[in-house]
């Protein structure tokens, strides 16, 4: 059996071994879907379900979820979806607007994105397609944006009002940022603190560089605790390097400080980053933000951050700020910097926040609204975080990894440029042009293209520079 009809309503348990271990590689630039078998098909039926699942058990301690009538009723509800997942094969008896057993009403002046959730579930084939036969990028968003219907997330005068389901587990992403390493006693804030302390001097141009340089690839692997505690952040120059890049299978860096370069040169320039995970990966882009602006790359720093709860560890609003005021409790460094970047936010205005109803959107960056691409085109330079927002810039499409990543590009809202910091978690994927050294990858590490521990460093540019 080669593959499974797309119009498949029930599966075979021959059925689901086969789309366990098959996985399509036809890359004809059609999107992702569950059918498509492997990890796709895998992340549907067993990786959501245990999210859902490990998001109720990190809130056991919750009196108002465990013990109240109406908590008691949204376990139930999530455990109904859980099952349907688990399934994959059934159509969801969810709709967005009808999930909740409270009968309060939407707090309609800030969700905004109510309206736009129904016309989704339209456009995506929610009540004729099983969840294995729609979009995967429509699935994981619709699953997200399921939880909050259910435990009321936008129900004004509900006390799970919101409430944040992912809460416990960004703290506990956070508190690895503070936990002291036992053989250093120091922390990675410590480290990152000691590290970015003492700049170079503003006539040492090569040094500046050398360290943009490494605070970039800092903020690529954010995501990834252990590297940065086993590297510690002190270890000679070209042992650093040699660490963090030799696992990035398409390095643009060299180009995005040529670009960095450029707008040191030229001043007063804006820089926008596109947030993705809370925790280590946050901390790092404050960083990296902060080493920008200190070095004289740019003059603000613009982020944009989710709308609403996502992907359990996306960063909201709630928790920028709450990661800048936990900087700023912790002693000697530290605080330092915690402070500096408070006073950024809301002193200086140096750096913005921002968000958008988009980024929890089911939407590819092809259909980007026009009030954020406006937003978008009047920043010098845009850092991208992330695996799901590299999937959105390519409509979570299969397609040749030869495909040119500038030229594909050329359709985003930038004004200059842009560039995706990405570990990859995920199949769809453009622009490698080392092939040899992919080989080399593809030998060695046969799930290369989902662990996390591989990433790129891709740049498109507007084509006059």
């Amino acid at each position: 059996m080669s593959s499974i009809p797309s119009n498949t309503k029930s599966l075979t348990p021959q059925d689901r071994q086969h789309l366990t271990t098959w996985e399509n590689h036809h890359d004809d630039g059609s999107e992702l879907i569950g059918l498509d078998g492997g990890f796709t098909y895998i992340s549907i039926v067993e990786r959501l379900p245990k999210i859902l699942q490990s998001m109720m058990d990190s809130n056991r301690e919750d009196e108002n979820l465990l013990k109240s009538e109406q908590g008691l009723k949204m376990i139930e509800k999530l455990n109904e979806l859980k099952h349907e997942l688990e399934k994959g094969d059934v159509c969801t008896k969810f709709r967005i607007g009808t999930c909740s057993s409270s009968l309060l009403l939407y707090d309609e002046e800030n969700c905004r994105d109510l309206k736009e959730w129904k016309e989704y579930e339209e456009k995506f084939g929610v009540s004729v397609k099983t969840w294995l036969e729609m979009s995967w990028f429509f699935v994981e968003n619709y699953f997200y944006r399921l939880i909050l219907d259910i435990t009321d997330y936008w129900k004004k005068g509900s006390p799970f009002y919101q409430w944040d389901p992912f809460a416990r587990q960004k703290q506990k992403s956070l508190d690895i940022v503070f936990a002291k390493n036992k053989e250093t006693q120091q922390s990675v804030a410590d480290q990152f603190s000691q590290l970015l302390n003492e700049l170079p001097s503003h006539d040492d141009l090569t040094k500046q560089m050398d360290l943009m340089r490494e605070v970039i690839v800092l903020s690529l692997w954010g995501n990834q605790a252990d590297l940065s505690l086993s590297t510690g952040l002190h270890c000679s120059e070209e042992s650093f390097k040699k660490v963090l890049e030799e696992n990035i299978i398409s390095n643009d860096l060299s180009q995005v400080m040529k670009v960095l370069h450029r707008l040191k040169t030229n001043g007063k320039q804006s820089i926008a980053i596109i947030l993705d995970n809370c925790g280590l990966e946050l901390v790092s882009d404050l960083y990296l933000a902060d080493t920008l602006i200190r070095l004289g790359f740019c003059e603000s720093v613009t982020f944009f951050s989710k709308y609403q709860p996502v992907f359990v560890s996306d960063v909201t609003e709630r928790d920028f700020r709450m990661t800048i005021q936990q900087l700023q409790e912790k002693d000697s460094l530290v605080q330092v910097f915690g402070d500096r970047f408070s006073k950024y936010l809301n002193e200086t205005k140096q750096w913005k926040l921002m968000s958008h109803p988009f980024f929890t959107s089911p939407l590819q960056y092809t259909h980007i609204p026009e009030d954020l691409a406006l937003e978008l085109k009047q920043h010098d330079f845009i850092f991208m975080k992330g695996d799901a927002n590299y999937r959105r810039t390519l409509n979570d499409a299969k397609l040749p990894l030869q495909q040119d990543f500038n030229e594909t590009l050329q359709y985003f809202p930038y004004k200059n440029g842009l560039c995706c910091l990405r570990t990859i978690k995920s199949y769809s994927l453009i622009g490698i042009k080392d092939f040899e050294k992919l080989a080399t990858i593809s030998e060695q590490h046969s799930n290369w293209r989902y662990s996390g521990d591989f990433g790129v460093v891709q740049v498109s540019l507007r084509e006059q520079q």
